[in-house]
């Protein structure tokens, strides 16, 4: 009976092969999406960041003109 709980299960083994490869495609698949949108962040942050800064200098001319 001990040699029966030794066998090696070659289609078991293939099974959780094939599952331990789309464990890794699905967490590749979320890993892309999460830094997607964080780069869409970023990017949107330097925008609004590059949005103030023309403005400060646009009111920064507007007052120096009145003045």
């Amino acid at each position: 009976m001990q040699q029966n709980q030794n066998k090696i299960n070659p289609d078991m083994i293939c099974q959780q092969a094939i599952q331990a490869k789309l464990n890794v495609y699905q967490a590749k698949e979320t890993f892309e999406t999460v830094l997607k949108v964080y780069n869409d962040q970023v990017d949107n942050l330097c925008n609004v960041i590059g949005l103030m800064k023309a403005r400060i200098l646009e009111l920064e001319g507007a007052a120096k003109e009145k003045a």
